[in-house]
């Protein structure tokens, strides 16, 4: 029992921490980090030495795409871009429409290489769209975030996925068509959960957040860039990503051999930062220089990101610690005798995933612990392996919550507190999960 009382009672002590009390997250995060490791009988350097090292990957994977996230921000809002993007994007259409929107956006945006990624560069996107229809942007955020892990999870070739369909020997091609299919409907009940909950959010907290402030006086409209100009600081990085995504195929000619490397560091966040920092350069000469400037809008933007890499950063420490105190695995073999077929690494995977925050982790254990069950559980053929991988990565993708950096990313660019991002995104992949599980076990009894 133990290994589950021990992640509930931290998760309680985060919400209870940030919302009862309101206490920052991330002397929070630390202090819960240190005592869970404590109490797992871990000694105390190797409590601090877990803290450091998740802090310190996390940062490195995200912080730079943090920064750029918040450059493409500022840039969208003080240049008038992002008023000029959002009109081209939003058209004529009804306010209504601006989560469905974010939606598709997230659908596609999906296959990018990291997901928290792909949405802190849409967020500004989301923004913009928010400011032209007049709502606020918790709705979009939300359909824009639980898009992206539905995609991300299930189909190739994001490197879950991939990693899953070489384990188990699977066809990737009839994974990505098993994968496009449940991550459309996942992507609508994302938008439908996302319209409905956030009308229940308090006006107060939607409206807080980094966007406000930043656009008390939007350049002149003959400086505004065009819409393509406006555009490329968040298409370019996305390309990036997506292509990036291609690195994680396992044979030539795109993910194997001398191309391998060139691909995954399309994906690096140095590259990313890079190609959105360039984008800018395209601005007209005056409002570049007030981008580049000593005291410009680059250093508002570096100064807005600084909070929100620390909470990231913490949230790693945290996910760290819960995975060296071994809480996931104790759970996940628990399940092993299970005879629920393709439900089984379905479920290893979510137990996996929600108990140590990683997906990617999530998906290399479950696939290779249900690699030698797969005759006892019914699933060897071929049909059967290739809607496993499927199944691994739809519970890999559940739930995001403390542990994840994607939580901390999405309540701190939307201005939600922990207690309200545990009802909107936590609850949001909680439904995705459950959906995706119904349809996986209708299409095993109808096909295998």
């Amino acid at each position: 029992m133990q290994p589950l009382l021990l992640p509930a009672a931290a998760v309680v002590l985060i919400i209870v921490g940030t919302s009862r009390w309101r206490l920052h997250p991330f002397l929070v995060l630390l202090t819960v980090s240190l005592v869970l490791g404590l109490c797992s009988d871990m000694s105390l350097a190797y409590v601090i030495g877990s803290i450091g090292d998740g802090f310190a990957t996390t940062v490195a994977s995200i912080g730079l795409i943090v920064v750029a996230g918040s450059l493409i921000d500022i840039f969208l809002s003080r240049s008038g871009a992002g008023a000029q993007l959002a009109a081209a994007i939003a058209g004529r259409s009804e306010r209504r429409h601006g989560p469905a929107m974010m939606a598709a956006v997230g659908y596609v945006g999906g296959i990018a290489a990291f997901r928290d990624a792909a949405f802190v560069l849409l967020m500004p996107l989301v923004r913009a769209v928010a400011r032209h229809s007049g709502q606020p942007p918790v709705t979009g955020a939300i359909a824009l975030a639980l898009a992206l892990s539905a995609t991300h999870g299930v189909l190739p070739p994001t490197p879950g996925p991939v990693a899953a369909t070489a384990i188990l020997s699977a066809d990737i091609g009839r994974v990505a068509l098993w994968g496009w299919g449940l991550a459309a409907v996942l992507c609508v009940c994302g938008w439908a959960f996302a319209v409905v909950v956030c009308r229940a959010t308090p006006s107060a907290a939607r409206d807080e957040g980094p966007e406000d402030g930043i656009d008390p006086a939007p350049a002149a409209a003959a400086l505004r860039p065009g819409v393509l100009v406006a555009a490329l600081p968040i298409l370019l990085p996305m390309l990036l990503l997506s292509i990036s995504s291609l690195g994680q195929m396992p044979s030539e000619p795109l993910g194997g051999g001398p191309t391998r490397e060139l691909l995954l560091t399309l994906g690096r966040p140095v590259t990313l930062m890079l190609a959105a920092g360039g984008a800018v350069l395209l601005l007209p000469r005056p409002l570049r220089m007030a981008m580049l400037a000593e005291n410009g809008w680059a250093g508002e933007a570096m100064a807005r990101a600084a909070g929100t890499l620390l909470i990231v950063g913490a949230g790693g420490g945290f996910a760290r610690v819960l995975q060296n105190a071994g809480v996931g695995d104790a759970l996940a073999d628990s399940l092993t005798n299970a005879q629920l077929g393709i439900l089984l690494p379905f479920l290893i995977a979510a137990v996996l995933k929600t108990s140590q925050g990683s997906s990617m982790l999530a998906v290399l254990t479950t696939a290779g612990m249900v690699v030698p069950m797969l005759g006892t559980l019914g699933l060897e053929g071929e049909t059967a392996r290739d809607l496993t991988v499927v199944a691994i990565g739809a519970g890999a993708m559940c739930v995001s919550h403390a542990n994840d950096s994607l939580f901390w990313v999405v309540t701190r660019l939307t201005g939600l507190s922990t207690a309200q991002g545990y009802r909107l995104l936590t609850l949001g992949t909680l439904l995705q999960a459950a959906v995706a599980a119904a349809l996986l076990a209708t299409a095993a009894f109808v096909v295998i």
